[in-house]
């Protein structure tokens, strides 16, 4: 009963707000408005009644919100812990005449966004310009204002009336609501590209609705286009994970307060890097042509400098590899948008600058001294001995080639363990989990490595038959390097792709069905076949694991039908012969094959850009095997030196591009002028004929 009695007073509470004015146009002061006008309707604003639903008449008071509510603190414990300190704001609207969602009365005239709702909530500010400090106050909605509503309907007016009462241009709207989903207070990038986040601050929510006039507004009354989010987002960073692309270059270069591009949010990225993360190819060409400084134009051709600080893996500042560098975090993407920012575009230069530069001669002396390593391996395979101890009768000139070999062997093993352990442990685990699929040939080469290595203490210990399955398992893993070199040439580096998709989509998908109908029938080949008539060891199931390789045989066509004979359940066996012939190598099989038919048209038309991928990772690979120094000085080879926009700025290391334009600066200036002089002509024709049909109206 005590339950029921709450739940009726909060009832109560929240229907009197809109018995005013509600979500269906509708309430006492629309009525008014629309039966007496907007006379009668002040008059109920200056009444001691309506005074009364605010603090103080309407002049509004400070309030503590951590006495009467613990939203603000249990926002403060999942986002900024600043939030602590800003528990002390002003109230209009008193709190407990709110409605279900903690809204005022303004905010429910500007949510309806008609005529009138408007015209009601302007005279309402005129009367008591306070309520602009009123903000939702309920968990989901904690922070919205009136300004974040206006602006988020797009009402231009209504939002200069509110700048003009004077608001907070900083309000910040921190409600759950417009919380990414994929957020969990964790180190993990959110989705930033969903519809329900606007970035909390008012310039931000006009950024995202491309509103410019807006923009402008805010602009002047004093709003911070830098200011950061909860997750350390500005503008930019917002209209990136928005895809905001008409007014990315209006922010950027904003006559009165532009805003910074450079600047990072709490994970280290920057708008570019950020528009590399979420996959947004269209904006992050537009970042990458706002960024650069043209040098010199003649006609159609242009030479342009794009600065690379952030755009280029290799920075000299930090003396390693950047991981959040625009290239590196594109390389690490898995979509075809990270593939179209490979194409073409200062990114395809950068990288073919790279392999020129020091990438061609790294990858060639890498080939060499891995096939060197792969010929000194099989000489001391092909000349060891075939029975477990080596023969005394060896002869002397085989011995000595076969411990040179073994010798050179083991110190090469050891050299490649030693560097690739080294290369590895300046990696991040996570940057070497998201990139397997290039890593995965060097990391089974370096088990392969380790493998032949320990064949030397084997040796020593006298443990031979270790020592040759070891052996067995590195001596494959050693020539599936050679892969990591045919994934970068454009003749096998398709196919490569091809064979890796085809090994982790279509055989995955294959053997997980493959393997339940072989076990079925593994089961009962074992039972059928375990026939009396021939000894128990001459029967290929007579052991469980042996009657899967079997049927592995079976699937493949090597069967032996007269061994199905000797079974007491002739018939039977011969029934389930059949069965497993039509499901496994008819059925299965073919589909198999059509899948990989299928994977095969598939890649073949991405194989430009799959190649362009694999050839980028290699390529980032072998930069990373670098010292400093050699780095410092490729660098300085593909790049050039441009001054920076301030004295105080270090300068910009930059890439510099020759381009063709379609149509030359001098050609778009001409069609510029005839456009103005044809809108001109019709603007003149258009006033003459409005001053004929006036001259007109007036004789008669």
């Amino acid at each position: 009963m005590a339950t029921t009695g709450v739940c009726q007073c909060l009832l109560k509470k929240n229907l009197y707000i809109y018995s005013l004015v509600n979500y269906e146009s509708g309430g006492l002061l629309i009525n008014i408005y629309n039966r007496e006008g907007m006379s009668a309707l002040i008059d109920v604003f200056n009444s001691q009644e309506f005074r009364n639903n605010m603090y103080q008449n309407g002049l509004g008071k400070e309030f503590d919100t951590s006495k009467s509510s613990n939203i603000l603190c249990q926002l403060s414990d999942n986002f900024d812990p600043k939030l602590n300190q800003q528990n002390m704001r002003k109230v209009c609207w008193k709190l407990h005449i709110r409605g279900l969602y903690g809204e005022s009365l303004i905010h429910i005239l500007i949510i309806n966004n008609t005529k009138i709702h408007t015209i009601i909530a302007k005279q309402m500010l005129l009367l008591y310009p306070n309520l602009v400090n009123d903000v939702f106050e309920e968990l989901d909605y904690f922070g919205v204002s009136a300004l974040h509503l206006a602006i988020i309907y797009g009402n231009e007016s209504l939002v200069n009336i509110l700048l003009e009462s004077g608001c907070d241009v900083n309000v910040r709207a921190l409600g759950n609501f417009f919380v990414p989903k994929q957020y969990n207070n964790s180190k993990k990038i959110p989705a930033f590209n969903e519809e329900l986040y606007f970035g909390e601050y008012p310039l931000s929510w006009a950024a995202s609705i491309d509103n410019k006039i807006i923009y402008n507004s805010l602009i002047s009354y004093g709003a911070d286009p830098n200011l950061m989010d909860t997750f350390g987002n500005m503008v930019l960073h917002v209209i990136v994970a928005r895809e905001k692309l008409n007014i990315f270059g209006f922010v950027l270069r904003h006559s009165e307060r532009p805003a910074h591009n450079d600047m990072t949010n709490n994970y280290g990225l920057t708008p570019l890097a950020l528009a590399c993360v979420l996959g947004k190819s269209i904006i992050f060409r537009e970042i990458i042509e706002l960024s650069c400084q043209e040098f010199w134009t003649y006609n159609i051709v242009t030479c342009c400098g794009y600065p690379l600080n952030v755009v280029d893996s290799m920075q000299i500042e930090n003396k390693e590899t950047d991981s959040r560098s625009a290239l590196n975090i594109i390389l690490e993407g898995n979509n075809s948008e990270h593939l179209d920012m490979l194409q073409g575009g200062v990114i395809q230069k950068l990288l073919e600058e790279k392999w020129k530069t020091f990438g061609h001669r790294l990858f060639m002396k890498r080939i060499f001294q891995t096939l060197f390593h792969l010929v000194i391996l099989s000489v001391a395979i092909y000349l060891r001995q075939s029975n477990k101890e080596l023969s005394i009768c060896e002869p002397q000139v085989n011995k000595i080639f076969r411990i040179i070999a073994e010798i050179s062997s083991i110190l090469s093993c050891g050299r490649y363990v030693f560097f690739q352990i080294k290369e590895f442990s300046n990696k991040k685990k996570l940057n070497i989990l998201k990139n397997l699929n290039s890593t995965l040939p060097q990391i089974i080469f370096l088990i392969s490595n380790i493998l032949i290595t320990c064949c030397m203490f084997c040796r020593l210990f006298g443990i031979l038959y270790i020592e040759e399955v070891l052996l067995i398992i590195a001596l494959p893993s050693s020539w599936f390097f050679l892969m990591f070199f045919a994934a970068a040439v454009r003749i096998t580096g398709p196919f490569v792709a091809m064979v890796r998709f085809m090994i982790i989509e279509d055989m995955r998908q294959f053997s997980i069905i493959y393997l339940v109908f072989l076990y079925g029938f593994s089961q009962t080949f074992h039972f059928l076949l375990k026939s009396p008539t021939k000894t128990w060891r001459q029967s290929h199931h007579s052991f469980y694991y042996s009657s899967w390789m079997e049927l592995f045989r079976m699937t493949l066509g090597a069967h032996e039908y007269e061994e199905l004979r000797n079974s007491y359940y002739q018939w039977l066996t011969q029934l389930f012969f059949v069965l497993f012939m039509i499901l496994m190598p008819i059925l299965l099989l073919n589909m198999l094959i059509a899948m990989m038919g299928n994977t095969y048209s598939l890649v073949i038309s991405e194989s430009e850009r799959e190649w362009t991928m694999q050839w980028a990772k290699i390529l980032l690979e072998l930069e990373k095997a670098l010292s400093f120094n050699e780095s410092k000085l490729f660098l300085s080879q593909y790049t050039l030196t441009i001054a920076a926009k301030s004295q105080t700025d270090d300068p910009i290391t930059a890439l510099m591009v020759i381009k063709k334009m379609s149509i030359s600066k001098a050609k778009k200036r001409k069609q510029a002028i005839d456009n103005w002089k044809r809108l001109n002509r019709k603007v003149k024709i258009l006033f003459c004929n409005k001053d004929i049909n006036d001259l007109q109206v007036i004789n008669n």
